[in-house]
């Protein structure tokens, strides 16, 4: 996977949804220049990435480019939440060993 795919999706997801990355940074009350920096290919944090994935209704596994299913997962289990983060943080430190 492209670190720079998580990008690509946020913009295009943005983009379906008729805003700007700027206008999405101001409802979820985030920085200015907050989502703009995952251009350069960072990754985002587990917890950004839930809000966002929430805010589109799409997995976090598609935002990162891991799957190209947007379907999101719909649970009010909390330790099915906890199991998701737990094998997103996995994928991201896979993810940081393979970019060094």
């Amino acid at each position: 996977m492209s670190n720079y795919k998580f990008y690509f999706r946020l913009k295009m997801l943005c983009d379906n949804a008729g805003k700007s990355i700027n206008e999405v940074e101001k409802e979820l009350n985030y920085p200015r220049n907050a989502l703009h920096n995952y251009k350069e290919g960072r990754i985002p944090s587990g917890l950004r990435l839930v809000e966002l994935s929430e805010f589109f209704s799409v997995s976090p596994e598609y935002l990162l480019g891991l799957t190209d299913t947007k379907v999101k997962v719909k649970s009010n289990n909390s330790t099915e939440l906890k199991r998701i983060i737990n094998r997103i943080r996995i994928d991201v430190r896979e993810l940081e060993k393979y970019l060094k």
